[in-house]
């Protein structure tokens, strides 16, 4: 059966637009690419000029500054905060090997003597040479080492009897990073009485 003549035509008419997704998606970019430019001429326009007035309110402040003081009070100023900083710098880096004889003291079995020392600033590390009266002296006296927070680790070798008596040994003590730092202390203010006056012990 033939169709009519009106469907057919309607038929073949082109169908009315409508909005699909990919004009969705042009008004999308546009709608970010409008919002970055925005965001891209705030930033020249407003941010930019405001940072430069604040580097310059800064830089007559410091102007002002340096003209009010003496040019004889600047150097010694500087010549001051140089030193400073290089007294800084060199107890970052400095160690305290006092600390360590100290702490050696302390912790050393009245039966063991050391008779070598020799210590790696890198890997903080400790070498030690000795005799112990006996066998049993010298584990108690690796057990004394090992129990210590300092150490990080302990190894030995080279465990010998010698003829005089006593037994000979090669200890390396690694200790934590920490133990060797500079620590400065600042000295506490003195106390000080009714009227005002520090107190005299």
């Amino acid at each position: 059966m033939a169709l009519p003549q009106k469907v057919i035509e309607q038929l073949g008419r082109e169908p009315a637009r409508t909005p699909g997704w990919s004009g969705r998606l042009l008004m999308f970019s546009s709608t970010i690419f409008f919002i970055v430019a925005a965001i891209y001429i705030g930033i020249v326009y407003g941010n930019q000029p405001f940072l430069r007035s604040q580097i310059d309110e800064v830089s007559n402040r410091m102007s002002t500054l340096a003209q009010e003081i003496p040019s004889d009070d600047q150097a010694k100023i500087f010549t001051f905060y140089s030193q400073i900083a290089n007294i800084k710098t060199l107890l970052a880096k400095h160690v305290i090997t006092s600390r360590l004889f100290e702490w050696l003291e302390r912790q050393t079995s009245a039966n063991v003597s050391f008779s070598r020392f020799a210590f790696t600033k890198g890997r903080n590390e400790v070498v030690l040479s000795g005799v112990a009266k006996t066998v049993n002296d010298f584990i108690q006296q690796v057990q004394v080492f090992q129990a210590q927070s300092e150490v990080k680790s302990v190894n030995f070798k080279n465990l010998a009897a010698i003829e005089k008596g006593g037994w000979q040994f090669d200890l390396t003590l690694e200790f934590i990073p920490d133990f060797f730092e500079a620590k400065i202390i600042a000295p506490a203010p003195p106390a000080e009485g009714a009227g005002g006056e520090p107190v005299t012990p």
